[in-house]
Order: structure tokens, then C-alpha cells, then sequence
């Protein structure tokens, strides 16, 4: 079965689909492992915990919930993408995220995605908190609100601005330059992970190219 990734808001929400995937697809209860983050995120000893399951034959129904797997760190993800090689095809496994944006293309593309609902003001709370939604802003503007962030919110607000970049695509705002802007994101959060550069200087340079892309100042609606 195709993993799922579940887009969900609230623990309530989550729990109801839940109930109703376990009404339609059976599963004993002591086949049911629910997987909540360490401090700040999934690990990746989490994930490589979770292969053990697998490595006996046993044909019978589990259901792997992981909770918050939007913050796990890549390494974490990779090693996800290697249990489900070699994982058997009696295993279900939903991913549970606020934003699907943070999840590798490489698991997106092996799983099909469920949003139970879509909050923008909350998908993009910290660019709101910043003004960066502000559709008059301008370069100045936001290179000065964001010499105000602390270095460890650097890797979230990147990550809202590649979810920003995402929903101009399924919105038809499209922009030529996404691409470019979007690789240039990911390679400035895997910089400031790795404390490779200084985060202010990095994100400035991301800023820019956002405004001479023609992809800042918003130009959607994100309440």
C-alpha cells in the first residue's frame, strides 16, 4: 500500500481520519505503532526503530503512524525512503504534517497526500508575523525584519517560503524563475543547518533573488 501523508492542523482532525481508515481497513491493535517526535523532531534512530519491524516475514496488517514528520531532518527522511524499500506489502504507514511542503519530493512522489484542511495563516505564520505576506513590501523592508530572527527559526521560514513557492504553482501564479528560487532555498537551509554560513547573510541573498525573480512582494491572498 502507498504511504500516506496526511496534511492535518489539529490532533482532533488527525484522530477522526484515523477512525475512519481503521473502520474501512481493519487492524489489530497491537499491530498499531504511533511514533511521536524526540524534543524538536522525528530522528533518525526513530525511523531506523521503526525498520526492525519489517525485518521478520509476517504477513499480517500494521499501521505505522508518525506524528510531526514534517521535522524531520533530511537525514531522517532518507532513512524513511530506505524502510519503505524494504518494508513487505502488508504495512501501512501515514505520515502526519502540518505542511507536506517540508517532506522530500522523493517520499512525496512514492505517497499519495490526504489534506484534511488547508490554513494558510497558519502554513505561512511565521512570513506573516515578519510582514513578508505584505504585498507593498519592499527589499528593504524585508531584509530589516528579517535580521530580527533568530538563527534557529532561519530553517522554518525557509521552508514557508518553498510551501509560498508551491502554492504559486497550484494556484496558476506561475513564475519562470520558481525553479532557480526554489533550489536556491534548499541549498540555504541545508547551508544554515550545517552552520556553513551565517543565516542573516544567507537569507538576505534568498530575499533578493525572490524580489528581482518578481516572486516577493506577494501577490496571493493568504489571509
Amino acid at each position: 500500500m502507498l504511504p500516506i501523508i496526511l496534511v492535518s492542523q489539529t490532533r482532533a482532525e488527525t484522530k477522526k481520519y484515523l477512525s475512519e481508515f481503521l473502520r474501512k481497513h481493519p487492524v489489530h491493535p497491537a499491530r498499531i505503532f504511533s511514533v511521536e517526535k524526540e524534543k524538536q523532531s522525528i530522528t533518525i534512530d526513530q525511523i531506523r526503530e521503526i525498520g526492525t519491524l519489517f525485518q521478520r516475514a509476517d504477513d499480517e496488517m500494521k499501521l505505522v503512524v508518525i506524528y510531526d514528520f514534517d521535522t524531520a531532518r533530511t537525514e531522517a527522511q532518507n532513512a524513511f525512503l530506505k524502510t519503505l524499500e524494504e518494508k513487505n506489502q502488508s504495512a501501512q504507514f501515514i505520515l502526519v504534517a502540518e505542511n507536506s511542503a517540508y517532506i522530500l519530493p522523493t517520499i512525496r512522489s512514492r505517497a499519495q497526500t490526504v489534506k484534511l484542511s488547508v490554513k494558510k495563516d497558519r502554513e505561512f505564520k511565521q512570513m506573516k508575523a515578519l510582514g513578508l505576506l505584505d504585498n507593498q513590501l519592499s527589499l528593504e523592508q524585508s531584509l530589516l525584519a528579517t535580521a530580527r530572527l533568530a538563527k534557529d527559526k532561519a530553517p522554518r521560514l525557509i521552508n514557508e517560503l518553498i510551501a509560498y513557492l508551491h502554492l504559486l504553482i497550484t494556484e496558476n501564479h506561475y513564475h519562470k524563475n520558481i525553479p532557480l528560487v526554489f533550489d536556491q532555498a534548499i541549498e540555504t537551509k541545508k547551508l544554515i543547518e550545517k552552520n556553513n554560513v551565517n543565516p542573516e547573510f544567507a537569507l538576505d541573498i534568498l530575499l533578493s533573488h525572490c524580489f528581482s525573480a518578481g516572486i516577493l512582494p506577494a501577490d496571493l491572498d493568504l489571509g
